[in-house]
């Protein structure tokens, strides 16, 4: 029997819901349309999803506080990815430090290695070895765990923005210098940052789609950490929430 799961989103809370469906043996996902030209095209290459279903809104759910399971007229049971922002999960909704899959994964009951990839079948494109994203929320902002952007200054010449242009003049007031800005496709965006990434020697990024990305992949990345809420902090080999030139030139001259 083909298993069904619901999430309402984020792009990058989808993501990292990934281990708790392969965990639970794969199957189909749901949910809403507004996420459809950002996250279709990665969500359609991986092997745990056999298909996709976007509904038009939550009218034709029936919830239970964001139960463990929900139903569609006529279709489900549906297995609610979205429990973990349940009242009783307090690691996520009151702001402690749980990482979103693992507080996915401890909602739902089912277990999975987090410093094992659970991103696949994402083809690298190169447009520069020093991958960067930057969005106008959740990073360390004026906290004392920073992460030191100034250090790329000396690399600027293999540096490469990719992602919303929100956050890019923010990041430039950072590093001292104006890098090279990639405009990925809109109609994959999603699926055209994780091919950049792929791509490139290292990420860096704060607490965006861009690092669930790489995360996903656990591709070498740098996590600028929201403290007050860091739960994305990287697992595995490869993944910083630090930024110095020795880790920079690991990973140039790897």
């Amino acid at each position: 029997m083909n298993k069904w799961f619901y999430h309402s989103g984020s792009a990058g809370d989808m993501l990292y819901a990934l281990p708790t469906i392969i965990a639970s043996g794969g199957g189909s996902l749901c949910t809403t349309p507004q996420f459809c030209r950002t996250v279709d095209g990665i969500l359609k290459k991986q092997p745990c999803l056999k298909s996709i279903r976007y509904y038009l809104c939550y009218a034709r759910f029936k919830m239970d506080d964001f139960g463990k399971e929900i139903y569609i007229e006529g279709e489900g049971p549906f297995i609610n990815l979205d429990t973990f922002r349940n009242e009783e999960n307090a690691s996520y909704v009151k702001g402690n430090q749980k990482h979103i899959a693992r507080a996915c994964l401890d909602a739902i009951g089912v277990d999975f290695d987090l410093t094992k990839q659970w991103l696949f079948n994402i083809e690298g494109k190169t447009v520069a070895p020093i991958i960067i994203n930057y969005t106008d929320k959740y990073h360390s902002g004026d906290q004392k765990k920073k992460l030191d952007w100034y250090v790329l200054k000396k690399y600027r010449d293999l540096v490469m923005f990719v992602g919303p242009s929100k956050g890019y003049w923010q990041l430039v007031d950072k590093m001292g210098f104006e890098p090279k800005f990639y405009l990925v496709n809109k109609k994959n965006i999603a699926l055209s940052i994780a091919e950049i990434i792929k791509g490139s020697k290292l990420f860096i990024g704060n607490q965006s789609l861009g690092f669930a990305i790489a995360e996903g992949l656990k591709h070498p990345r740098c996590l600028d950490i929201w403290p007050e809420r860091a739960n994305c902090v990287p697992y595995g080999d490869n993944g910083y929430i630090i930024l110095n030139e020795e880790i920079i030139e690991r990973y140039l001259n790897g």
